[in-house]
């Protein structure tokens, strides 16, 4: 049975043989390659390294945002930071001024 080769509107007759390796070529399963390194971050057992690049960057996060000075919206005294309010109301000078109201 002849094959045939249609480019551009014209029909030309094929060789069996190329129509198999053709055919052949387009069903070969494709080889997926190993990403390639662009970044120094890729560690050699192919992890990404997600840390900060900067060795200093959660202590000056922790100065810049949750350092600064807060005042105690119950007893009004200024805290180190917000984070220390729950400690700080449980002190007995948060604690009288609570209950005084």
């Amino acid at each position: 049975m002849p094959c045939y080769l249609v480019i551009d509107g014209k029909k030309q007759e094929m060789d069996e043989d190329i129509f198999d390796q053709m055919v052949e070529a387009l069903h070969q399963p494709t080889i997926q390659e190993p990403p390639i390194q662009t970044s120094t971050r890729w560690q050699p057992d192919a992890t990404y390294d997600k840390k900060p690049n900067d060795p200093q960057y959660f202590q000056k996060y922790y100065q810049k945002k949750l350092s600064t000075p807060f005042t105690c919206p119950d007893c009004g005294r200024t805290i180190s930071s917000k984070s220390n309010l729950s400690k700080h109301r449980q002190t007995n000078i948060c604690m009288r001024k609570r209950c005084q109201c």
